[in-house]
């Protein structure tokens, strides 16, 4: 395969057989045709016998290679040009050109092939500080060749293939003045020409912004924008497909939101923002060009947070926020109610998705309420009610509108012949969380030093939910009560034990919750533990650690348990370090049981894990002297080694696969020559026998290696 045309694409067969085997190659192709080798992916080869010839019975023909006769070099061209200019006292103005074309490639590029050119222009007027003005346009144009290769090209849209030019424009400008409302003036334009797809897009945006703070309106914030945008289509390609025709849709969008206190200890911030959407489409047909014009979506936000303080102590907040979104059908559909089925409109029906999220909070603090109280000035209790809902209708008619149904709670009414609710979420949740450090106003000293560091955590909340889907109603509540944790220091104090005990701490853990699907099932579970931390000897880190989980599930129709089950976990720990090398040896131990309807065990496997670490964290600080700039780059030289090997003992009376042991060891060497440039290798071993089921047993290992450059 030879380039005949010097564009560095092999375009022809030439014979390279030896004379003496009288091959002919003969390249035709088809008129107008394009051959491209660069687009074939299959060379298929057989034996023709010409008009007239004689029958061959028997013979060989060998094809050896097809190969290029020469290797194919691309030149790539790219430059890139900016400039700036700045005027004191006037504004300042850049310029920036960027070209490149299509054999040029970088290691980040898109796609391969692709010409492009960019250019940037900017404009800031600063003449008058009280209106200073910017303005920006940018243009560029992107030819994509049309190769089917998607492997290179699976980042580029059929859109983005061909040539494709757009422009874009932004011009704003500030009014600024002390005391005056500060307004913004913004106009953007925007075209794109998809010339391959015969498809050219508009878009233009009008928008003003408002702020300003006046007496007792504070944090005052409003807008309002105007979006136009429009999708045409040649005319060639409406009559191609039903799904190419053109749009035109107009967009308005206003925001308000501000801080109001009357008086000093009230204030509210109520926000609102609304986007509503319409849309002209238009289709060129034989008979005649058919217009529609319909609404397409809608999208509002309705909202207040408030904040009033009674009394020193007593300071609740509320907050409200309901959200609404509408679309309209982009396409002609078929709906049915009491047997009778109709054909409506684009833009005929909407569906109306709303969720709201609102609650009040109060946090009570005792030393506040109680200044002169050591037992309970460091008393919190933080309590609040929250209500989450969300609803979904579907086919409800155009006309029908849901701006003014802020309450989720309401449904909707007259919401047309076909419309109806999905479903619906109703939940309210109660939560109360209180700390206490009860005696740490209190002087304390020796053998009663431990109790100043008591601390004690609840936490206790109520959830009840109300579902409807599609006219099926059921309930739910979920109850944690309490959600406790007790926590002490300094045990060691107690026995005067500090020459080989400190830093002791010991925690306690209780939880019990319930889940209760209504008329149907019941869920109880408890958890309860404890933690227990200090050094022996100021040399042994120690850590042990117990934690226990129950539950049970009964069918509240039949009166029986559904499931039932108990899991334990205990695991005990060291730390200290041997020449600089952080060991810590570990064992675990954990149990699981699972029983199902009348008592009947599933699960029930024990496991036994002993495991040791190994950490090696050092610095070799050294300095790499830079040739030629005679300059000294630092190198910190950290190495972080870690290695943990574990072993696995784990048995089962009732599952045959859960018996085995399994062996594991991994390892990881992590080198900082600097801020800048890391390296890391790791690799681990795992081997696994199993103890009846010899299939099971297998042996894994993996190595890797990554280098990390950051700048």
């Amino acid at each position: 395969m030879v380039d005949t045309n010097g564009d560095h694409i092999p375009d022809a067969f030439v014979d390279a057989s030896d004379p003496g085997y009288g091959v002919k190659v003969v390249n035709y192709r088809v008129p107008n045709g394009l051959l491209n080798f660069r687009e074939i992916s299959l060379i298929l080869a057989g034996v023709q016998k010409p008009a007239g010839g004689s029958d061959v019975t028997n013979g060989q023909v060998w094809l050896n290679v097809i190969h290029l006769a020469e290797a194919i070099v691309l030149t790539g061209d790219a430059y890139k040009t900016d400039m700036s200019v700045k005027w004191e006292g006037w504004g300042s103005a850049r310029a920036k050109y960027k070209h490149q074309d299509g054999n040029f490639e970088t290691p980040l590029a898109v796609s391969k092939n692709q010409e492009t050119t960019e250019e940037e222009y900017e404009l800031k007027i600063t003449r008058i500080k009280e209106f200073p003005v910017s303005a920006l346009l940018t243009r560029s144009e992107v030819t994509t060749p049309l190769i089917t290769d998607t492997t290179n090209y699976n980042t580029i849209s059929l859109l983005d293939k061909g040539k494709v030019e757009r422009q874009n424009a932004a011009l704003r400008g500030d009014f600024i003045k002390e005391n005056l409302p500060k307004i913004g003036l913004e106009y953007t334009s925007g075209q794109t020409d998809y010339q391959l797809m015969k498809r050219k897009d508009d878009n233009r945006t009008y928008g003003a912004t408002l702020s300003h703070s006046v007496g007792s309106f504070q944090n005052i914030t409003a807008g309002y924008r105007v979006a136009d945008s429009s999708v045409d289509y040649d005319r060639i390609r409406h009559a191609e497909s039903e799904t190419y025709y053109n749009t035109s849709e107009n967009t308005q969008k206003m925001n308000l939101k501000f801080t109001y206190q009357p008086v000093k200890n009230f204030s509210i911030i109520p926000s609102y923002s609304l986007s509503k959407s319409t849309e002209d489409r238009t289709r060129y047909e034989a008979l005649g060009d058919h217009k529609i014009h319909y609404p397409k979506a809608l999208t509002q936000r309705a909202g207040f947070t408030s904040t009033w303080r009674m009394t020193k102590w007593l300071a609740p907040s509320f907050n409200y926020s309901v959200n609404t979104q509408e679309n309209n059908n982009l396409t002609q559909k078929t709906l049915t109610a009491s047997g009778v089925s109709e054909n409506v409109g684009v833009g005929a029906v909407k569906t109306i998705n709303r969720s709201a999220d609102g609650g009040v909070s109060l946090t009570l603090n005792g030393g506040d309420i109680l200044p002169q109280s050591k037992l309970f000035s460091t008393l919190v209790i933080s309590s609040g009610y929250r209500m989450q809902d969300a609803d979904a209708w579907s086919d409800v008619d155009k006309g029908f509108d849901s701006r003014k149904e802020l309450w989720v709670r309401k449904s909707f009414k007259d919401v047309g012949r076909y419309g109806y609710r999905r479903s619906m979420t109703l939940r309210d949740t109660f939560t109360t969380t209180q700390r206490w450090n009860p005696l740490s106003k209190y002087e304390l000293a020796g053998m009663a030093a431990p109790l100043k560091t008591v601390s004690i955590n609840s936490n206790m909340s109520k959830t009840i939910q109300k579902n409807d889907q599609t006219g099926t109603i059921y309930d739910s509540t979920s109850v944690t009560l309490p959600d406790l944790t007790f926590s002490i220091s300094d045990l060691e104090k107690f026995f005067w034990a500090g020459r080989w005990v400190n830093n002791s701490n010991l925690k306690l853990r209780y939880n019990l919750s319930e889940q209760t699907n209504i008329g149907t099932d019941t869920q109880e579970s408890v958890q309860y533990g404890a933690d227990l931390r200090f050094m022996l000897f100021n040399y042994f880190d120690n850590v042990f650690m117990y934690q226990a989980k129950e539950s049970d599930k009964n069918d509240l129709r039949k009166s029986i348990s559904l499931e039932r089950m108990r899991e334990n976990n205990m695991s005990a720990q060291t730390s200290f370090y041997v020449a600089g090398i952080r060991i810590t040896p570990k064992i675990m131990y954990t149990t699981y049981d699972k029983w199902l309807v009348d008592g009947k065990i599933s699960e029930s496997s024990r496991e036994t894990t002993p495991s040791l670490n190994l950490r090696w964290d050092f610095n070799l600080p050294h300095g790499l002297k830079i040739p030629f700039i005679n300059r000294i780059y630092s190198t910190s030289n950290r190495i972080i080694w870690n290695t943990n090997m574990s072993y696995t003992d784990k048995r089962s009376e009732v599952e045959v696969t859960d018996n085995y042991k399994k062996y594991d060891v991994t390892t990881s060497l992590d080198y900082e020559l600097s801020q800048n440039l890391r390296f890391t290798f790791s690799g681990g071993l795992t081997l696994l026998q199993h103890a009846y089921v010899k299939t099971m047993d297998y042996t894994a290992y993996n190595i890797a290696a990554n280098m990390t450059l950051q700048f």
